[in-house]
């Protein structure tokens, strides 16, 4: 038998949603980032490996990829993901800066055709206690509906235990979604 860190994970995080003490629930979300980083580094990276990169792309250049997210926290949760192995932001290189400043728009075309919405939320995180859960730096990209409240999309973006699509699910997104990146200049 596998062990499987993530189930591990998503179990202990039903306890955690349970709770309504605020100080424990950010204690135990780092701790389950910190958890997660150990995960990665005893499986190896999700974003380098050729299964999970051919299973969730919808778009790459010269530096980056971009993935649909396999647990997405609202409908076109999308990764902004560097070829490269890099942990943290600081260590990306002026050229993948570069490519990321040239990915963003393209993105932001597609959540307008796609999600008829040109505004988003672009998170990254640093570091466990920023909550990084994979150690390769990786870029959110939340399209924000303009039917949306504000409240309720940080409580989906910050939710610990979004829903996991099935490998079905995350096709169908990435079939949806590839057109629109081929119709992107």
């Amino acid at each position: 038998m596998k062990f499987n860190v993530y189930d591990l994970i998503y179990r202990l995080n039903v306890v955690v949603k349970k709770r309504k003490n605020m100080a424990r629930t950010i204690v135990t979300i780092v701790f389950f980032s910190a958890l997660s980083m150990c995960s990665t580094i005893l499986a190896g990276c999700p974003f380098c490996d050729p299964a999970v990169i051919e299973n969730q792309i919808v778009y790459e250049d010269a530096f980056f990829r971009v993935l649909v997210d396999h647990a997405p926290r609202i409908a076109g949760h999308l990764l902004a993901v560097p070829k490269r192995h890099v942990v943290m932001a600081q260590e990306m290189t002026q050229e993948e800066w570069s490519d990321l400043h040239n990915i963003v728009p393209r993105i932001v075309q597609v959540f307008q055709q796609a999600y008829n919405t040109d505004q988003y939320i672009m998170l990254e995180k640093n570091g466990p206690f920023a909550g990084q859960s994979v150690l390769h730096v990786h870029f959110h990209l939340l399209p924000t509906p303009s039917h949306s409240s504000l409240p309720g999309i940080f409580l989906k973006i910050f939710d610990p235990l979004p829903k996991k699509l099935r490998k079905e699910e995350t096709q169908e997104v990435v079939l949806r979604l590839r057109p629109y990146f081929e119709k992107t200049n």
